[in-house]
């Protein structure tokens, strides 16, 4: 039996709403009822999408990440800037609360080094090799 196809705009507002409540309430507070109420949309919709808040959280990072400038865009000192804007705000506490649940659940720290770190140090390391080598050190006497 298959059921029916994600909405878009479901998954749109969901994502958005556990992104605010994360921001206004901090992420130990963020319940998936309260994502489900303050997205308009019904519980049944979120439970069938995900299964834990800290999933729902992931996505929302995850597709931050994805939609972020291409790497090739940017050089280092913009890439740092706009990583550290980031983790400034909202996402900052995204994460910090992901990387607490994870420490008891291994596979959503295996999930979150997938879909969210390593794609960050893949940006960089890109940024990176595109940087000229250092100048060689020269000797004074």
């Amino acid at each position: 039996m298959v059921g029916r196809p994600r909405s878009e705009q479901a998954r749109r507002a969901i994502l958005e709403a556990a992104l605010r409540l994360c921001e206004r309430d901090g992420y130990p507070n963020v319940t998936l009822k309260g994502i489900a109420e303050e997205a308009g949309t019904g519980r049944q919709t979120l439970y069938r999408w995900w299964d834990t808040k800290a999933d729902v959280l992931l996505e929302a990072m995850t597709d931050l990440v994805t939609s972020a400038r291409a790497p090739s865009e940017t050089d280092l000192e913009t890439f740092l800037r706009e990583t550290f804007a980031l983790a400034d705000g909202v996402v900052g506490g995204v994460v910090a609360g992901l990387m607490a649940e994870a420490q008891s659940d291994p596979a959503l720290g295996e999930r979150l080094r997938e879909r969210l770190i390593g794609p960050r140090r893949h940006a960089l390391r890109a940024v990176l090799e595109r940087m000229p080598p250092p100048p060689a050190p020269t000797l004074t006497s």
